[in-house]
């Protein structure tokens, strides 16, 4: 079906009243972060990074890779990684400032990127002319008719890797099923991580034949390799007497709960330490403001990012850096996973999983719910319904080791026993390899 059909038309003209939107809405974000504002002509096709000319043959000359944001990008690197070995160049597309971030982060000049192109036929062609991919991978849950039509009229196989669809998801997208449907069914391959994802792509129409279920790949992360170093320098800096509790990736309404919750495990825990990152860097400097006024009748609290000491005096640290979660993970005693206190769907378990550290989750999960279920059935992690059932699982971790050193030990071996998404997503990637065009 032509992109001047109807159907298209009336979609691409509805996407062209957004953008707009679009750019006033990171020109008002860029009030509080200055970068929101640059670079925001990459979304449009234009000023996008130059291909590197490289010396010696690989399979492709490019390979794309979307990661819309953090999590995203966390997942897709040891992908990411195995692309590198494949292509003269990988191009890694984020659609926020802390993916961004997060890419340059993990591979600095090994990728290159830029942000992603609106959903025009005009936007995108200016961005599959410049990089011509052979290969385009798509992380998770992101289905976009006009990227995805014209990579299938170009006979450039698309994989949807990490393939994720909750029921909130499935029910928003059926709304849009009339576009959604005729898109799905073009991708080369859609890889779930769990049938139930696999079952709710088919209601949405995807091919069966398409559909595989491969597994989470967030499995097949590795810790950094200076994670033993970094993790014990933190510990120090926090001083290694003192209890700690992370709550990673907290929300708004989040922050009160962890800090009501913090302050009745003070009376209990008095050298307690808590580390609070919110998911969003725009919230920082808020929700710093909040913890000041909740702990300031018992301590003090400051940013991460100043390096000031922690001594017994303070009582809160701020997590106000990028891309050091999973060491934080490694220095603390426990962790709370945000995001599931609040109705947002929850975050990735796995993290914390991976660095032996207790974890801690809500019941608000519907975006990882095939995986927390599963950890909470092996007793890898907890997951707690109110404040007062968070209070009374940090209480227990802190007084029953044994308990605690029994769920970091099923938490590895859940995650030992979920291995290998990646080499079935590689043997995939190779079986197609003599049907992709070159340039």
């Amino acid at each position: 079906m032509s992109l001047r059909s109807p159907r298209w038309i009336i979609y691409q003209l509805l996407f062209l009243a957004l953008i707009p939107i679009f750019i006033a809405r990171l020109f008002w974000r860029s009030r509080h972060e200055p970068r929101y504002r640059q670079r925001w002509l990459e979304r449009l096709g234009y000023g996008l990074p130059k291909l590197k000319i490289t010396e010696g043959k690989a399979d492709w000359h490019c390979i794309w890779i979307h990661a819309v944001s953090v999590g995203e990008v966390i997942a897709a690197k040891p992908l990411i990684e195995s692309c590198l070995v494949r292509a003269t160049q990988v191009v890694v597309t984020t659609g926020t400032l802390t993916g961004s971030d997060r890419v340059k982060a993990l591979f600095s000049d090994r990728v290159l990127h830029c942000y992603a192109p609106y959903d025009i036929s005009i936007v995108f062609q200016r961005f599959f002319q410049h990089f011509k991919p052979g290969l385009c991978i798509v992380m998770e849950t992101e289905i976009w008719p006009v990227w995805i039509h014209e990579l299938h009229a170009n006979q450039v196989p698309i994989l949807l890797a990490n393939a994720r669809l909750s029921e909130k998801s499935l029910k928003s997208y059926k709304v849009f099923k009339y576009w959604i449907t005729p898109s799905l069914q073009k991708y080369s391959l859609i890889a779930g991580q769990s049938l139930q994802d696999c079952h709710r792509f088919q209601l949405l129409g995807a091919n069966a034949k398409h559909l595989k279920v491969v597994g989470n790949l967030k499995f097949d992360a590795h810790l950094p390799e200076d994670f033993e170093q970094r993790r014990q320098l933190l510990r120090q800096h926090w001083g290694r007497q003192r209890w700690v509790l992370v709550a990673a990736s907290t929300h708004l309404g989040e922050d009160e709960i962890v800090l009501s919750v913090f302050k009745r495990i003070k009376e209990l825990i008095p050298n307690a330490l808590l580390i609070l990152v919110p998911r969003h860097p725009e919230r920082f400097e808020t929700v710093f403001n909040q913890a000041v006024s909740a702990v300031r009748e018992f301590g003090k609290v400051v940013r991460h990012s100043t390096h000031d000491p922690v001594d017994s005096n303070i009582a809160v640290v701020l997590g106000d850096t990028m891309g050091e979660l999973i060491y934080f993970f490694g220095a603390a005693d426990v962790a709370f996973v945000g995001g599931s206190m609040v109705p947002v769907g929850g975050h990735n378990v796995l993290e914390p999983m991976s660095a032996s550290c207790p974890t801690i989750i809500g019941s608000h999960v519907f975006n990882f719910q095939a995986i927390v279920d599963e950890c909470v059935e092996h007793g890898a992690i907890q997951q707690i319904q109110s404040d007062s059932e968070l209070t009374n699982a940090l209480i227990t971790i802190f007084e029953k080791p044994i308990i605690t050193q029994h769920q970091i030990d099923r938490a590895h071996q859940l995650l030992t026993q979920h291995r290998g998404a990646l080499q079935k997503i590689e043997n995939w990637i190779e079986h197609i390899q003599e049907s992709i065009p070159q340039y």
